[in-house]
């Protein structure tokens, strides 16, 4: 009788922010980096819209890549706004329900 077992190899070269866990399990931490943008944009769009960079900016100075915060954009429906024209435009959030508000308020100033 012949058993066979078969192994994996992770052989680490340089250093990584990532630990064992991580690499068989990538669905956690991409499920967590996506929870923590989803708090920090939530914390951050609470008083109202704010530029996309700027929110983009706190999640990246926590750590958070850009994958998981667009996840958590999508996630969480944030309203995207378009701001001027071209390459000097800008996009501004708003958080589902302030959009909805501001729509019917009619205003051009949160």
């Amino acid at each position: 009788m012949e058993i066979s077992l078969r192994t994996a190899k992770v052989e680490w070269v340089g250093e990584r922010a990532v630990d064992s866990e991580s690499v068989f399990n990538p669905e956690k931490i991409e499920a967590s980096g996506r929870e923590k943008a989803a708090r920090i944009i939530l914390k951050a769009l609470k008083d109202g819209p704010l530029p996309e960079k700027d929110v983009l900016s706190l999640c990246v100075a926590e750590g958070v890549g850009k994958t998981p915060y667009y996840a958590a954009r999508k996630a969480l429906e944030i309203v995207p706004e378009r701001m001027g024209f071209g390459t000097s435009g800008w996009s501004r959030l708003w958080l589902p329900d302030q959009w909805d508000e501001y729509q019917k308020e009619g205003s051009t100033q949160p």
